[in-house]
């Protein structure tokens, strides 16, 4: 997310470590973004389900 320039080549190419973390960063943001969408289905029902008596 974001804007970030892109070198037309690397300095040099990447080390096994951060090709490791790039992927872990990935991953962990695609979790996030997963429970974001599960909590906010969740809130939804929830308030649909908690108002309906009063309706």
């Amino acid at each position: 997310m974001g804007a970030y320039r892109v070198h037309p080549f690397p300095a040099r190419p990447p080390t096994s470590n951060q090709i490791v973390e790039s992927k872990f960063l990935n991953k962990s943001r695609a979790d996030i973004q997963y429970l974001n969408i599960r909590y906010h289905l969740m809130k939804l029902w929830l308030d649909d389900f908690l108002w309906k008596p009063m309706r």
